[in-house]
């Protein structure tokens, strides 16, 4: 049996007693342009809360759901990813299930963050849509406290490619002018594993006037070397 209440922090917190014991479930509006895999057919609810409860009790893995607050259609879903195809406005607003609630918390911190996770990996991690250089790029992630993105799994690949909307955008490694790259923020240099994991091959080979630096390219999944002067949106995180 589930009982609800609502906070007006775009997030619903759900708290359902099972087996006597007292867990806690919390669904946040997301500004993410990702689709929502579709768990079943829609139906009319009266509330997002009813909604979201309906979901969690018709389906096990209920990670999301689409409501519709002027129709009242409320849309079933699973997991979210940037291959789902987006939802129109008519299908109404996406709530994600958090996966750590008290963790999860700390990303809402006005800086136009989200928590994302996809398999092993998890982030506090923002799209920002100005397009900068490289340098400014650091600048802007560091003015408002995050750091640059750093990737060493094909499933923070994917978390990338959740938040994209399509677009290429700058990641935090760099080349020092020799063959070597290097995240920005840690200053470690990039194993051949996680080169491996986010170049195509031969991708490292490649130089530039301006320097080398790395973009990151949802269409093939993969990090791209550039110009660093060249402009374009950028990521930070937590």
């Amino acid at each position: 049996m589930f009982s609800a209440s609502l906070i007006l922090i775009h997030a619903f917190v759900l708290k359902t007693i099972e087996a006597g014991t007292l867990s806690q479930s919390v669904f946040q509006l997301s500004n993410n342009a990702v689709g929502s895999t579709a768990l079943g057919a829609p139906w009319q609810d009266r509330s997002r809360v009813s909604c979201i409860v309906t979901c969690m009790e018709t389906y096990a893995n209920c990670n999301s759901v689409r409501f519709n607050p002027t129709t009242g259609v409320c849309t079933p879903g699973s997991t979210t990813s940037y291959t789902a195809p987006p939802a129109s406005a008519d299908d109404g607003e996406l709530y994600l299930k958090l996966e750590n609630p008290s963790t999860d918390a700390t990303c809402d911190s006005g800086k136009n963050i989200s928590f994302q996770k996809y398999g092993s990996e998890s982030s506090c991690i923002g799209l920002y849509k100005t397009h900068v250089s490289f340098t400014d790029y650091t600048q802007n992630c560091a003015a408002i406290g995050l750091k640059t993105v750093q990737v060493s799994t094909a499933d923070k690949l994917k978390i990338l490619q959740n938040i994209s909307n399509g677009t290429d955008f700058w990641i935090g490694c760099y080349s020092s002018g020799d063959a070597s790259y290097f995240w920005f923020d840690s200053g470690q240099s990039l194993t051949s594993l996680e080169a491996n994991t986010i170049f195509p091959a031969g991708e490292m080979n490649k130089t530039f006037a301006g320097g080398n630096c790395c973009q990151y390219c949802p269409h093939n999944n993969t990090a791209s070397i550039v110009d660093c002067s060249r402009k374009a949106p950028y990521s930070c995180e937590m």
